[in-house]
């Protein structure tokens, strides 16, 4: 069978039924007890197990002991696990190593292991040559088994590798590698993953140092994202028609803004740039009418188009809208949670952000990128919501320079996930194709 993850070594089936006569290939010690040649003997069929444990009794002899003061044989699998873990306990970065391996997306090359603080640490991990190895440049495992052996509490016990510490650092590590590379492994990696660790890293919990080191995670790329508007007041923002006109003198504290979704119009669909709008469409002064909104005391950073346009150039716009879904129903229940009281300003920033990149790009990015990119910025750029991060922002810049949002402006975004694209027609039934892949 193919593992789900990649940093694993791979048997057939032929080669995990190999019969007892394989036995007499490996190097079994001449002083080896009775009960050990009999134990392998009788679990010959389990590869798996039979090299763990041979690879255990050739530590064991190396390390200047005795083959009979050996301790009776594992039992099963799992044991023979703990046997190498006891015989060679992780040191305090051997165990962030192996959190940092456990919690990772894909095999880590070398590079990343340097780029880390880590890659020494790698020679001194219980078992290393035969339970973790490397492998064309990647650390990777001997066997599934090992990765589901160190993520369940209940087999390893205190050997557990802690994942919710490996995600903090690679959350870190990702936004930290983004900032300072635009290419390369570690970047692709970085570009990938980064923000999925950053939800992974908030499905686990609660604990109160966990917390802490979440919290100052999440702040960092907040930083990175997001900056306060340098003028945030009533007597600063105005709502705006396309021209640039102010429509009402009215303090923004005063009018309240509703966090439910408005409901897909053809007058809140603004699918063209404002100068191919009829001026029709435009309200005179006299017709004008008095609205202000609240506008958000924070503003996207340039580097949130730079991040959204690399996701594109890699093919990632689609797989960016389930993974943004997951990130989003975490910071929702952030920002509900009592806990997180006191970061509320900047965490709701943050939410509003990536549900608003969320839905930007499941409705307007991703169903029209890969065929006109143009079309896709511009129709994104002239739908933020006035009430968002976005607007006003450098994002807004840099997808449409020259286009202003349309009216009427949007002041909340739809319940659209995902605009599917490809039928002319009405469609009236849909189902899934068997594999899942296609609807």
């Amino acid at each position: 069978m193919q593992s789900a993850f990649g940093s694993v070594r791979e048997f057939s089936p032929a080669q995990l039924r190999q019969s007892t006569e394989s036995l007499a290939m490996l190097p079994l010690h001449d002083s080896l007890a009775p009960e050990w040649q009999a134990t392998l003997r009788a679990n010959a069929r389990s590869k798996i197990y039979v090299t763990a444990c041979l690879g255990y009794v050739r530590a064991w002899i190396a390390d200047g002991r005795s083959p009979h003061d050996l301790r009776a044989p594992p039992g099963d699998i799992d044991s023979a696990y703990r046997y190498w873990f006891e015989l060679q306990p992780p040191t305090p970065d051997v165990q962030q190593l192996l959190a940092v391996v456990m919690a990772a997306r894909e095999p880590l090359s070398s590079a990343h292991l340097d780029a880390l603080g880590l890659l020494q640490a790698r020679d001194r991990l219980p078992g290393w040559g035969l339970l973790f190895d490397d492998r064309e440049h990647l650390l990777q495992t001997l066997h599934l088994s090992i990765r589901e052996f160190l993520t369940d509490l209940d087999r390893s016990g205190v050997h557990t590798a802690k994942i919710a510490r490996g995600h903090v650092i690679l959350a870190r590590s990702c936004l930290r590698i983004l900032k300072g590379r635009t290419s390369g492994p570690l970047h692709t990696y970085a570009l990938r993953h980064g923000h999925v660790h950053l939800t992974d890293m908030l499905s686990h919990g609660p604990d109160r140092e966990h917390d802490q080191e979440s919290r100052a995670v999440l702040h960092e790329w907040t930083q990175t994202f997001l900056q306060p508007r340098a003028s945030y007041g009533a007597q600063d923002y105005k709502a705006e028609d396309g021209c640039g006109t102010a429509l009402c003198d009215t303090e923004l504290g005063s009018t309240t803004q509703s966090d439910q979704p408005e409901p897909e119009t053809a007058s809140m669909h603004h699918d063209r740039p404002l100068m191919e709008r009829s001026t029709s469409q435009k309200s005179t002064s006299a017709n004008r009418v008095s609205q202000s909104y609240m506008y958000s005391p924070w503003q996207a950073q340039a580097f949130t188009t730079s991040w959204l346009e690399r996701q594109a150039e890699q093919g990632r716009s689609k797989l960016l809208l389930p993974e943004l879904l997951s990130l989003e129903a975490k910071l929702r229940l952030l920002v509900d949670s009592e806990a997180w009281n006191g970061t509320h300003s900047w965490l709701h920033g943050l939410l509003q952000l990536v549900q608003h990149l969320r839905w930007g790009i499941g409705t307007f990015w991703a169903p029209h990128f890969d065929t006109n990119p143009t079309y896709a910025r511009s129709t994104f750029a002239a739908n933020f919501c006035v009430t968002g991060p976005l607007h006003h922002s450098d994002v807004q810049v840099a997808l449409a320079p020259h286009q202003k949002l349309c009216m009427p402006h949007r002041v909340a975004i739809s319940s659209v996930i995902h605009q599917l694209v490809g039928h002319s027609g009405g469609v009236y039934s849909a189902q899934f194709s068997p594999d899942g892949t296609n609807i």
